[in-house]
């Protein structure tokens, strides 16, 4: 079993992020996404990857609740 701060919560940019590791990468992650959308407009350069969350642990299985992509407010 997983310890609450260390279940996988998603990936992003193809690496695997952890719960305790996941605000911060998703906000890191909308930066080089707002870059790309600017510079890919002129330039050619390789998309950055994507981001995908979680509702289950892949380890341990255990739902994972509280974490969204974006906004909170977004969720329904």
């Amino acid at each position: 079993m997983c310890m609450a701060d260390n279940h996988l919560a998603g990936d992003i940019a193809r690496k695997q992020i952890r719960v305790s590791d996941w605000d911060a990468a998703v906000t890191a992650f909308e930066a080089v996404i707002d870059d790309f959308n600017i510079r890919g407009q002129r330039d050619e350069i390789p998309h950055p990857g994507w981001c995908t969350k979680f509702k289950f642990c892949p380890e341990c299985g255990a739902p994972l609740d509280g974490l969204s992509l974006r906004n909170p407010d977004w969720e329904s």
